[in-house]
């Protein structure tokens, strides 16, 4: 099943989204570089699906995502 580009875009802005809201209202300080990390990988997957990088690319982009 072929992934539609403008969906995964949203969906990792979203993504995105939710985890800068997080991160601006975390109490524990020790989240903040884990946030900003998670930030960080999701502004790259975000830059992969808005310029359509081949579907393998982008999945192995999010799984190296998921792994950290």
């Amino acid at each position: 099943m072929a992934l539609e580009s403008k969906q995964v875009a949203a969906a990792l802005a979203n993504y995105v989204i939710a985890l800068a809201n997080a991160a601006d209202t975390t109490k524990r300080a020790e989240d903040r570089a884990v946030y900003a990390k998670l930030l960080a990988d999701g502004g790259v997957l975000l830059a992969m699906a808005t310029r359509g990088d081949p579907e393998a690319a982008l999945l192995e982009a999010v799984a190296k995502h998921q792994r950290t």
